[in-house]
């Protein structure tokens, strides 16, 4: 499998798993709380990607891994502050 086939691999992954993830939030549209839940599910999935990724491309280090928890906490409270209007 060539660089190109494995970044396409991992990147098809990481768009499905988003995706699943967005049409559960849409589905759950009333439901405040699945949504938070939801939303932490898919900050997780993004950072344990993002890890993972890195580790098979045998790139990941301190700073690869905190910008990865620090965005998706990013992302989570920004959701959290919406839905808590």
């Amino acid at each position: 499998m060539t660089e190109q086939e494995k970044h396409i691999l991992h990147y098809s992954f990481l768009a499905l798993g988003l995706s699943v993830l967005s049409v559960f939030f849409v589905l759950f549209r009333f439901d405040t709380r699945a949504q938070l839940i939801l939303a932490a599910l898919g900050s997780l999935y993004y950072v344990l990607w993002g890890i993972i990724h890195h580790a098979l491309e045998k790139r990941l280090n301190r700073l690869t891994i905190f910008e990865y928890i620090l965005f998706g906490a990013l992302v989570f409270l920004l959701i959290f502050s919406v839905l808590s209007l």
